[in-house]
C-alpha cells in the first residue's frame, strides 16, 4: 500500500524526468489561467458589474436625424441651445467620436476623438 509520502515522493520525481513535459505543462496552466483572468475581468466590469448611476435605465441618447435620414453630427452651437431650453432631461451631456486631420505640421495626422 502505498503511503502519502511515497505518493509525494513519486509526483516530485516524475516532472523531474521529463522537464521539457513539465515546462509545456506549466506554460499551457499559466497562459489559460491568465486567460481566463483577463476574460472574467473584462466581463465582470462590462457586463456584471451595475453601471454607476442611479437609475441607468433612464440615461438615453439624444440625436438628430436631418431630412434624408441616417446620422448626422450635432454642432456645439445647437448642441449648447438644446441645453439651455431643455424642459425634459435632468441633466445633458455631450460625447464626441469619429476623427479629425491635424494640418500645419510637416505631414497631415488622422487624430481619433
Amino acid at each position: 500500500m502505498n503511503g502519502p509520502m511515497q505518493n509525494l515522493r513519486y509526483g516530485l520525481r516524475a516532472p523531474a524526468k521529463s522537464p521539457e513535459f513539465t515546462i509545456v505543462a506549466l506554460a499551457s496552466l499559466a497562459i489559460g489561467i491568465g486567460a481566463n483572468t483577463a476574460i472574467f475581468s473584462f466581463v465582470d466590469e462590462v457586463l456584471l458589474k451595475p453601471l454607476p448611476y442611479a437609475e441607468p435605465e433612464r440615461i438615453g441618447p439624444v440625436q438628430e436625424k436631418p431630412p434624408g435620414g441616417g446620422r448626422n453630427g450635432i454642432s456645439t452651437l445647437n448642441y449648447l441651445d438644446w441645453q439651455k431650453e431643455n424642459k425634459v432631461f435632468e441633466y445633458m451631456a455631450a460625447q464626441t467620436g469619429g476623427s479629425v486631420t491635424l494640418t500645419g505640421a510637416t505631414e497631415p495626422v488622422r487624430l481619433r476623438r
